[in-house]
């Protein structure tokens, strides 16, 4: 019964995670989309935010899950990748704002 509820847990974190990312990323895309994509190539069509999130789910069909299994003393690191995964989004969307505060 524990490793069910554990399993659960797990897979629920997961979908979580998988969403949280869907929708960043997909934020993300839209933002710089309408930046830089369409004021450097005129003729593309706008697009909305859900097509910007569908594009990011297609576009992670595409990605490599390499899950490896993480050893105790490598834990404190694997927690590290995990805040990257989670700021990387803001993080770009940060630095394509000054690239468009910048140069545009």
């Amino acid at each position: 019964m524990a490793f069910i509820f554990t399993m659960i847990v797990v897979l629920g974190m997961v979908a979580i995670v998988f969403v949280y990312d869907v929708f960043s990323w997909g934020f993300v895309f839209y933002k710089l989309w309408y930046w830089f994509v369409l004021t450097a190539f005129v003729g593309l069509p706008a697009i909305t935010l859900t097509q910007a999130i569908g594009l990011m789910i297609f576009f992670g069909l595409f990605k490599n899950f390499n899950i490896p299994m993480v050893k105790d003393e490598y834990l404190a690191e694997s927690k590290n990748r995990l805040w990257a995964q989670l700021l990387l989004p803001w993080i770009t969307l940060l630095v394509g704002y000054l690239v468009k505060i910048i140069f545009y």
